[in-house]
Protein backbone atom coordinates (compact mmCIF):
# COMPACT_ATOMS: atom_id res chain seq x y z
CA UNK A 1 0.00 0.00 0.00
CA UNK A 2 1.28 3.52 -1.09
CA UNK A 3 2.15 6.01 1.44
CA UNK A 4 -0.58 8.23 2.23
CA UNK A 5 0.19 12.30 3.14
CA UNK A 6 -1.77 12.74 6.37
CA UNK A 7 -4.38 15.36 6.06
CA UNK A 8 -3.97 18.78 6.52
CA UNK A 9 -4.80 20.07 9.62
CA UNK A 10 -7.97 22.33 10.08
CA UNK A 11 -7.80 26.11 10.61
CA UNK A 12 -8.63 26.13 14.51
CA UNK A 13 -6.31 23.84 15.22
CA UNK A 14 -3.61 26.03 12.95
CA UNK A 15 -4.29 29.07 15.54
CA UNK A 16 -2.55 29.46 18.54
CA UNK A 17 -4.57 28.37 21.59
CA UNK A 18 -6.44 31.27 23.73
CA UNK A 19 -4.69 31.70 27.16
CA UNK A 20 -7.52 29.96 29.70
CA UNK A 21 -10.09 33.00 31.11
CA UNK A 22 -8.59 34.04 34.87
CA UNK A 23 -11.37 35.17 37.14
CA UNK A 24 -10.13 38.73 37.23
CA UNK A 25 -8.27 38.73 34.30
CA UNK A 26 -9.06 41.43 31.66
CA UNK A 27 -9.29 40.07 27.91
CA UNK A 28 -8.30 42.79 25.41
CA UNK A 29 -10.57 42.76 22.19
CA UNK A 30 -8.67 41.89 19.29
CA UNK A 31 -6.64 44.86 17.68
CA UNK A 32 -7.94 46.39 14.33
CA UNK A 33 -5.03 44.74 12.38
CA UNK A 34 -6.76 41.57 13.80
CA UNK A 35 -10.11 42.62 12.67
CA UNK A 36 -9.00 43.91 9.09
CA UNK A 37 -6.68 40.71 8.69
CA UNK A 38 -9.85 38.72 9.33
CA UNK A 39 -12.30 40.85 6.94
CA UNK A 40 -9.68 40.23 4.41
CA UNK A 41 -9.75 36.13 4.73
CA UNK A 42 -13.72 36.25 4.96
CA UNK A 43 -13.64 38.43 1.92
CA UNK A 44 -10.93 35.79 0.20
CA UNK A 45 -13.11 32.99 1.02
CA UNK A 46 -16.07 34.44 -0.54
CA UNK A 47 -14.48 35.52 -3.63
CA UNK A 48 -12.97 31.35 -4.11
CA UNK A 49 -16.57 30.64 -3.40
CA UNK A 50 -17.97 32.63 -6.27
CA UNK A 51 -15.13 31.72 -8.75
CA UNK A 52 -16.05 28.22 -8.20
CA UNK A 53 -20.01 28.67 -9.71
CA UNK A 54 -20.46 28.50 -13.01
CA UNK A 55 -22.44 31.14 -14.23
CA UNK A 56 -24.70 30.44 -17.46
CA UNK A 57 -26.71 33.04 -19.25
CA UNK A 58 -30.28 32.87 -19.06
CA UNK A 59 -31.72 30.05 -20.38
CA UNK A 60 -34.78 30.24 -23.09
CA UNK A 61 -36.62 27.91 -25.16
CA UNK A 62 -35.80 28.67 -28.92
CA UNK A 63 -38.46 30.94 -29.20
CA UNK A 64 -40.63 33.09 -26.36
CA UNK A 65 -43.05 35.21 -28.77
CA UNK A 66 -46.26 33.61 -27.26
CA UNK A 67 -44.88 33.61 -23.91
CA UNK A 68 -43.90 37.72 -24.67
CA UNK A 69 -47.18 38.28 -25.09
CA UNK A 70 -49.08 36.69 -22.47
CA UNK A 71 -45.85 38.40 -20.34
CA UNK A 72 -47.25 41.70 -21.60
CA UNK A 73 -50.83 41.12 -21.35
CA UNK A 74 -50.26 40.29 -17.88
CA UNK A 75 -47.94 42.90 -16.85
CA UNK A 76 -50.54 45.40 -18.20
CA UNK A 77 -52.62 44.13 -15.03
CA UNK A 78 -50.26 43.65 -12.29
CA UNK A 79 -49.45 46.11 -9.92
CA UNK A 80 -46.63 47.32 -7.60
CA UNK A 81 -46.65 44.86 -4.08
CA UNK A 82 -47.55 46.56 -1.65
CA UNK A 83 -44.71 47.22 1.59
CA UNK A 84 -46.39 45.82 4.19
CA UNK A 85 -43.66 44.51 6.36
CA UNK A 86 -41.04 46.50 8.42
CA UNK A 87 -37.47 45.93 8.28
CA UNK A 88 -36.24 46.58 12.03
CA UNK A 89 -32.54 47.05 10.78
CA UNK A 90 -33.31 50.12 8.36
CA UNK A 91 -36.38 51.46 10.39
CA UNK A 92 -38.20 51.03 6.68
CA UNK A 93 -41.39 49.04 4.84
CA UNK A 94 -40.92 46.80 1.95
CA UNK A 95 -42.78 44.53 -0.04
CA UNK A 96 -42.19 41.00 1.23
CA UNK A 97 -42.49 37.66 -1.20
CA UNK A 98 -46.29 37.58 -0.07
CA UNK A 99 -46.83 40.96 -1.37
CA UNK A 100 -45.31 40.27 -4.96
CA UNK A 101 -46.78 37.32 -4.81
CA UNK A 102 -50.15 39.10 -4.62
CA UNK A 103 -49.30 41.99 -7.05
CA UNK A 104 -49.03 39.41 -9.84
CA UNK A 105 -50.28 35.68 -9.28
CA UNK A 106 -54.03 36.22 -11.09
CA UNK A 107 -52.17 38.10 -13.73
CA UNK A 108 -49.88 35.44 -14.19
CA UNK A 109 -52.31 32.62 -14.09
CA UNK A 110 -55.30 34.87 -16.08
CA UNK A 111 -52.59 34.45 -19.28
CA UNK A 112 -51.48 30.93 -18.42
CA UNK A 113 -47.77 31.46 -17.18
CA UNK A 114 -46.36 29.79 -14.44
CA UNK A 115 -43.70 30.46 -12.08
CA UNK A 116 -41.06 28.24 -10.79
CA UNK A 117 -38.17 28.74 -8.12
CA UNK A 118 -36.11 26.06 -7.56
CA UNK A 119 -33.38 26.87 -4.91
CA UNK A 120 -29.98 25.10 -4.07
CA UNK A 121 -27.36 25.97 -1.61
CA UNK A 122 -23.85 25.42 -1.17
CA UNK A 123 -22.34 26.36 2.62
CA UNK A 124 -23.28 30.03 2.01
CA UNK A 125 -23.84 30.39 -0.75
CA UNK A 126 -27.71 30.44 -2.36
CA UNK A 127 -28.81 29.91 -6.00
CA UNK A 128 -32.36 30.79 -6.99
CA UNK A 129 -33.32 30.05 -10.10
CA UNK A 130 -36.68 31.59 -11.63
CA UNK A 131 -38.15 30.06 -14.31
CA UNK A 132 -41.28 31.21 -16.33
CA UNK A 133 -43.35 29.00 -18.01
CA UNK A 134 -46.44 29.88 -20.57
CA UNK A 135 -48.86 27.12 -21.71
CA UNK A 136 -47.53 26.62 -24.93
CA UNK A 137 -44.74 25.19 -23.81
CA UNK A 138 -41.72 28.38 -24.00
CA UNK A 139 -40.11 29.13 -21.05
CA UNK A 140 -37.35 31.58 -20.47
CA UNK A 141 -35.01 30.98 -16.55
CA UNK A 142 -32.53 33.31 -15.07
CA UNK A 143 -30.13 32.45 -11.89
CA UNK A 144 -29.54 35.00 -9.04
CA UNK A 145 -26.69 33.62 -7.06
CA UNK A 146 -26.42 35.01 -3.19
CA UNK A 147 -24.09 34.97 -0.31
CA UNK A 148 -25.83 34.53 3.05
CA UNK A 149 -24.40 35.32 6.16
CA UNK A 150 -23.46 32.32 7.72
CA UNK A 151 -23.93 29.32 7.06
CA UNK A 152 -26.83 28.57 9.58
CA UNK A 153 -29.98 27.24 7.82
CA UNK A 154 -32.02 30.51 9.23
CA UNK A 155 -29.44 32.59 7.18
CA UNK A 156 -29.71 30.95 4.17
CA UNK A 157 -33.05 30.33 4.13
CA UNK A 158 -33.39 34.42 4.66
CA UNK A 159 -31.20 34.60 1.91
CA UNK A 160 -32.97 31.80 -0.89
CA UNK A 161 -36.33 33.98 0.83
CA UNK A 162 -34.65 37.48 -0.66
CA UNK A 163 -33.67 35.75 -3.69
CA UNK A 164 -37.18 34.32 -4.69
CA UNK A 165 -39.03 38.02 -3.60
CA UNK A 166 -36.53 39.62 -6.03
CA UNK A 167 -36.11 36.78 -8.69
CA UNK A 168 -39.87 36.61 -9.03
CA UNK A 169 -40.40 41.17 -9.01
CA UNK A 170 -37.77 41.41 -11.86
CA UNK A 171 -38.98 38.45 -14.46
CA UNK A 172 -42.21 39.60 -13.93
CA UNK A 173 -41.78 42.95 -13.96
CA UNK A 174 -43.61 43.96 -9.94
CA UNK A 175 -42.58 47.19 -8.60
CA UNK A 176 -41.27 46.74 -5.01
Amino acid sequence: MADVAPAPAPAAALAPAAAPAVAGTVVSPPSGAEILAKAEVAKAEQQQMLQNLEITPARRSESIAQLALALSRAQGKITAAKRQSTNPFFKSKYADLAAVWDACRAALSENEIAVLQPATARGRVAIITTLLVHSSGEFIEEALVLVAESDRPQAVGGTITYGWRFGLASMVGVAT
